[in-house]
């Protein structure tokens, strides 16, 4: 009888304490949902915007004082006279934003 109340009372306890945390719990789903949400739809523009981004670099690119030094088949390489290193830029139509933020560090760099 006694392992029985125990488990009853176990059981409300922890029903109570569900009962107060429910809100909480409730709201911190909702603001995970909304911030997947809104980094999905970021994520999303994100590649929209590199769409056209192989031509946006190229211009980059020369307006802060690149020179195109050599093309290949899938990229072109591109050099500035304050970097030791050479930039590629690959000719796809879409760039990743890993790639488009290499070469806005090589950029920086070579400004500074």
């Amino acid at each position: 009888m006694e392992i029985i109340r125990t488990q009853q009372t176990i059981a409300r306890t922890l029903e109570n304490i569900g009962n107060l945390y429910k809100d909480e719990f409730n709201e911190a789903i909702l603001n995970f949902e909304d911030k997947f949400i809104n980094d999905s739809h970021q994520a999303l523009s994100m590649r929209r915007i590199t769409d056209e981004s192989t031509i946006e670099m190229q211009r980059l690119l020369t307006r802060k004082g690149f020179s195109l030094i050599r093309q290949g088949n899938n990229h072109e390489i591109w050099k500035h006279p304050n970097l030791k290193k050479v930039t590629s830029l690959p000719r796809h139509k879409k760039l990743s934003t890993f790639v488009i933020a290499s070469i806005q560090k090589d950029i920086e760099d070579a400004i500074q």
